[in-house]
């Protein structure tokens, strides 16, 4: 009885320690969302160009091929450090100039 329940501890550390590394070999590469896809793309970002984005799909393998998006048919990029990069709101703002105030904040304009 006794060793089966060390047993049952053992499997129990091996299946956490598995689902750990598992978890986080996921959330180990850069994420990219595409305008009107809902799925993510896994891929490791190589250069962030000012109208492309260089990146290879992940897992990244030593004879993958160095793919090339314009920045117009992104939505956002999530790195790996979790820093954002949004390129294109879905939702565009009717007018940007006042887009953060309140509804009932007040404008007037001086001439």
């Amino acid at each position: 009885m006794k060793s089966a329940i060390i047993q049952l501890i053992k499997v129990s550390i091996i299946l956490l320690f598995v689902l750990f590394i598992d978890t986080t070999i996921i959330n180990a590469q850069d994420q990219l969302f595409l305008l009107g896809h809902k799925e993510v793309v896994l891929i490791e970002v190589l250069e962030i160009k000012k109208k492309e984005i260089e990146f290879k799909y992940w897992p990244v393998l030593e004879n993958s091929e160095i793919r090339v998006v314009r920045k117009d048919s992104i939505n956002k990029v999530i790195l790996e450090s979790g820093s954002v990069f949004l390129f294109n709101d879905e939702i565009e703002p009717k007018q940007a100039f006042n887009f953060n105030q309140k509804r009932t904040a007040m404008k007037i304009q001086f001439e």
